[in-house]
């Protein structure tokens, strides 16, 4: 399934590449435009859930720890109810007993329950306690898988909280406002040597690859048009601009799920076509993602859309800020998934112990019937005066032997 999607992916980037011509950054768009859609999809991940299989043990083991449980444990939970305040301890009490009663009664078609109750023997003191160890085991494993899975939570709603601060990095999500810190050509990196203030968001890269500085963009998008944004501050357009890329892009192939594979796919197909539309000739092509000409400018006109990473690539973590936050989800996404994995084999492991204090059950229920003390004493009673005729009949037919032999 895994290499089914790659193949989907590049098929994708294929077809964008061939139509290069009259959609110069077609490729870059769509390779960004994944990571845009991945950090949607966190919005709704930046929580794990407990696997069901731990809840239906202790469910079971529970059901089990009952049926075999002391007759005052079984109505009354070994309690009792004290003078003050015990009207509502008696109901809570009954209404314990009448529930154990229906847990153990036969079905409605006349069948044993599942958990119908074994006679009042060793065995099933024996296997009471086997169970309520095993219950007490199975409470811990989820007490545990508790605390782990909140750690996975907190860690998938780090790596959202970086793929939010990779895509916007603190400016609005519908582009309303500044997109950079001072002009546009600055943001998106103009000149051999770039800027420092490109490549800190992917949004505000979207806008350099798809937009103009003096009139609609046509080739970005095979599509349609995408409105200008101005180069000064306020960047008047980007607002207008950003609702028509992601108007005009919604159909666009990507991964389905969010996942640290996924997410680390993304970010592959974007770094990779970072100096892919190389200009001959040009030591500074490496740098630049999407179209540029030979004088190195990012300025946003014909043939100008693009954004030089030179001075973040050459200097500091020698990476965009965008990728930092990027490379931080997927790593809090690895670190998640690792939990979740680990806690899932810990859950199937523990059906074992649902098996175990079945068989306990099951032995309780089919070991011999006792007796009482009074029939007990009956019966050994009996087997004396058994005893006694048993061997007065023998004393005499021994002597009848005797006397006709004599």
């Amino acid at each position: 399934m895994r290499m089914l999607k790659t193949i989907a992916l590049l098929l994708g980037f294929a077809e964008s590449s061939g139509k290069a011509a009259q959609n110069d950054n077609g490729q870059e768009f769509r390779a960004r435009f994944h990571l845009y859609k991945l950090t949607l999809k966190s919005k709704a991940k930046n929580d794990a859930k407990q696997p069901p299989a731990i809840a239906t043990i202790i469910d079971e083991l529970n059901n089990l720890n009952i049926s075999t449980a002391t007759d005052s444990y079984f109505t009354a939970r070994d309690e009792t109810v004290s003078a003050e305040g015990g009207e509502a301890k008696e109901t809570e009490l009954t209404n314990w007993h009448e529930n154990n009663k229906k847990l153990v009664a036969p079905t409605e078609g006349g069948k044993p329950s599942k958990y119908q109750r074994p006679e009042p023997t060793a065995a099933r003191r024996v296997a009471n306690q086997q169970i309520n160890n095993l219950l007490q085991a199975a409470k811990e494993a989820q007490t545990d898988a508790g605390a782990r899975l909140a750690n996975a939570a907190a860690k998938r709603d780090a790596a959202h909280k970086a793929l939010n601060q990779a895509v916007y990095a603190a400016r609005p999500e519908d582009a309303s406002g500044p997109m950079y810190k001072d002009t546009k050509e600055k943001g998106c990196g103009n000149g051999n040597r770039g800027d420092g203030d490109a490549g800190q968001r992917i949004l505000a890269d979207f806008l350099c690859l798809c937009t103009q500085t003096g009139g609609a963009e046509t080739k970005c998008l095979a599509t349609g048009n995408v409105e200008q944004v101005a180069d000064a501050s306020p960047h008047t357009g980007a607002a207008t601009g950003w609702t028509t890329i992601k108007g005009k892009c919604e159909a666009t192939n990507g991964p389905d799920d969010l996942n640290s594979h996924t997410l680390q796919e993304a970010l592959n197909n974007v770094k990779n076509l970072i100096g892919r539309q190389a200009v001959a000739n040009q030591a500074h092509s490496p740098y630049f993602l999407g179209k540029h000409s030979n004088d190195g400018g990012c300025e946003g006109t014909t043939a100008k859309n693009c954004i030089n990473y030179k001075t973040q690539l050459e200097t500091g973590a020698g990476k965009n800020p965008w990728v930092i936050e990027v490379e931080k989800a997927i790593k809090d996404l690895q670190e998640a998934e690792q939990i979740e994995t680990s806690v899932a084999e810990a859950a199937y492991q523990l059906k074992q112990l649902a098996r175990q204090g079945m068989n306990h059950y099951l032995a309780a229920l089919n070991a011999p019937k006792e007796q009482t003390t009074a029939a007990q004493t009956k019966k050994s009673q009996h087997r004396k005066k058994q005893g006694m005729l048993n061997h007065n009949l023998c004393y005499l037919w021994s002597r009848t032997i005797h006397f006709f032999v004599r």
